[in-house]
């Protein structure tokens, strides 16, 4: 503080003037009169004081108001240089695409999700959203309880997503926990009924009676490839009016029933079909019922429910057969392969999930009728760590390891004894090329992955882990790394989606993602 402006003591000499703290508590502890000399120093505090205060108070407001402009300058100057400004629209289209992509549950007519808050950020990413058709292409309609108010909203919302799309293509996801028939929200599904004509795919979560919802777009279904649909438990049990029927493009179709319905209560063109997923279940009567109209399946995806001896169905196109063995009886996987002839399959997908600790029964002898089987993916989700025994998982694998190119494993603690016993072995499975670990916890991950592919060094050229392994610094086992890198090793990470698509809502169709880092 500059001591020459004002004429009453600074702050920095104003304690001298007055009497001294030990004095000044002393009297502050009784009643006695201060002397006059004290007298007469206090009562110039008295006087000076207020002064010095609003002096102060006028200083401190400056600095604070000076500290503020200055905050607000480097505020200012942080945003507009901030690196966002200088990411390019390519780039920030892939970044809004992936907001498309994320959240399959989310609801688009939501406006505190997805795409809405971002393009009310500013007006470049506004003018990329808004002119980008395709990323307003996949419509997830959530239909709960509104308010009049609410619902007006809603139906303005979508009013602005259908005429964003501009004639693409849609991917349709309808979501109705509770009966929709004569609610107000139903409207919306009267809006979105006239786009039929453009829907790609369709995902409907439904009560049983509600698909009647849907008759009004029977004949519209011009693009349609791919239906999922989710039978909800509840309601009167009416059958749907056929509005599948005429689905002339319809080759994937994916249904699960909960209570007592069946697959096959839809009328479907199932000659035409080529993708097929049961993830609840069919029992023995819909199995042969629908078999007989599959003559184009190439892709099944079934859950294993019984241990009942099923009747033998040939199957002589499919090439892709994924087989679940969900909550139920040990066995019923193995049951339901032994029926189904499949000479042309060539990926096959087992997953075993339950929660008992009961040892999965994994498929007999694969011998020479499956000649072209190269691709196997297993998935084991129990509770105890050392469910595989070695020589069941031995024996599978001999069963195929003259084809056996690419051989991905999921085990909720995959024990020590599979990894070095049997997958460092390079006369067992001489051919895999292909290795993938994702979503496998071992306890020493560093050393089984180490030692499985230097045993295969030369063959095995694709390694997908969840995540980098960790070596320390001009180690041992850094260096071997380096070598498998540099034998074409070609190490990609990135963490798998889930396996089970039990509902409908999850990722029906996955695409493997990784990076490559070797």
């Amino acid at each position: 503080m500059d001591s020459t402006i004002p004429s009453y003591p600074t702050y920095k000499d104003f304690p001298s003037s007055g009497p001294l703290t030990p004095r000044l508590e002393a009297l502050l502890l009784c009643n006695d009169p201060p002397s006059s000399t004290e007298r007469h120093d206090l009562s110039n505090i008295i006087h000076t004081a207020p002064d010095i205060l609003a002096d102060l108070d006028r200083q401190i407001a400056y600095l604070s108001s000076q500290r503020s402009q200055i905050s607000s300058y480097l505020h200012n100057a942080g945003t507009i240089l901030h690196p966002i400004r200088l990411v390019p629209d390519d780039v920030l289209y892939n970044v809004f695409h992936y907001m498309y992509d994320g959240d399959s549950s989310s609801d688009t007519l939501d406006s505190s999700q997805g795409l809405w808050p971002a393009s009310q950020t500013c007006r470049q990413w506004r003018s990329i959203i808004i002119n980008t058709p395709r990323l307003w292409s996949r419509l997830h309609i959530h239909f709960r309880p509104l308010s009049n108010f609410q619902l007006s909203r809603t139906m303005f919302r979508l009013g602005v997503c259908l005429n964003r799309v501009r004639g693409q293509e849609l991917d349709i996801a309808l979501f109705s926990p509770q009966l929709l028939q004569g609610t107000p929200q139903e409207a919306l599904m009267y809006m979105i009924i006239p786009t039929a004509s453009y829907w790609r795919s369709l995902k409907v979560s439904f009560i049983l009676a509600d698909f009647i919802c849907l008759e009004n777009a029977q004949g519209l279904f011009t693009s349609l490839t791919t239906v999922a649909v989710e039978v909800l438990s509840g309601g009167s049990p009416i059958l749907p009016p056929e509005v599948f029927s005429m689905t002339r493009h319809l080759v994937r179709f994916t249904a699960h029933c909960t209570g007592h319905y069946r697959p096959d209560v839809f009328t479907v063109p199932w000659e035409q079909i080529t993708d097929l997923s049961l993830p609840s279940g069919v029992d023995e009567g819909g199995l042969v019922f629908m078999w007989r109209h599959f003559t184009n399946l190439t892709h099944l995806h079934l859950c294993c429910d019984t241990t009942n001896l099923l009747p033998l169905v040939d199957m002589p196109n499919v090439i892709h057969l994924t087989l679940v063995e969900y909550h139920s009886v040990v066995g019923a996987l193995r049951t339901w392969f032994e029926c189904l002839n499949v000479p042309e399959l060539s990926s096959l997908k087992l997953i075993y999930e339950t929660k008992s600790t009961k040892v999965p029964i994994l498929l007999p002898l694969i011998d020479a009728k499956y000649p072209k089987l190269s691709n196997i993916e297993l998935v084991c989700c129990v509770k105890k760590l050392e469910v595989l025994p070695e020589l069941m998982f031995r024996t599978f694998l001999e069963s195929v390891s003259s084809t056996l190119h690419r051989l991905k494993i999921r085990v909720n603690g995959l024990p020590p004894a599979l990894i070095g016993n049997v997958l460092m072995e390079r006369a067992l499975v001489p051919a895999l090329g292909s290795l993938d670990f994702r979503g496998t916890m071992t306890r020493d991950p560093v050393h089984s992955v180490l030692g499985i592919c230097e045993a295969r060094t030369g063959v095995l050229k694709t390694l997908w882990l969840n995540q980098r392994l960790s070596f320390p610094p001009g180690s041992d086992e850094e260096q071997r790394w380096e070598r498998l890198a540099q034998n074409g090793l070609v190490a990609q990470y990135g963490p798998r989606l889930e396996p089970f698509a039990g509902r409908i809502r999850r990722t029906l169709y996955e695409d493997d993602k990784g990076e490559d880092i070797r």
